[in-house]
């Protein structure tokens, strides 16, 4: 999946506009991306509680997808793969990364 490889996807930053900044300026860790069927990059950042949050992004079509590994309650999906966001929504992930639009459920 490339979320560990350390590689930028080729396109991931011509791609991305100031709508979309990169996460890294918000405390974010990049990890790997993928080059495969299109432009998804890897982050993850620790929460304040001990846990971590993973986030794909997908810079192109401007889709996302979160996880929560909670220390005591495990992980939980906060966004959806392929959850399509606004600029403000990415921006407000980005800022408060257990940010979610629906309902937390555990990852199966």
């Amino acid at each position: 999946s490339g979320r560990y490889n350390g590689i930028r996807p080729n396109d991931s930053i011509t791609t991305r506009s100031n709508q979309y900044p990169d996460p890294t300026l918000f405390g974010w860790t990049f990890t790997g991306g993928s080059n495969d069927s299109d432009v998804m990059e890897y982050f993850e950042i620790t929460t304040n509680m001990g846990g971590k949050v993973q986030m794909d992004f997908d810079s192109s079509q401007a889709t996302i997808h979160t996880i929560l590994f909670h220390p005591t309650t495990g992980p939980m999906v906060l966004m959806p793969k392929n959850t399509t966001v606004t600029p403000e929504e990415y921006q407000t992930i980005l800022k408060n990364p257990r940010f979610t639009t629906q309902k937390p459920v555990p990852v199966t």
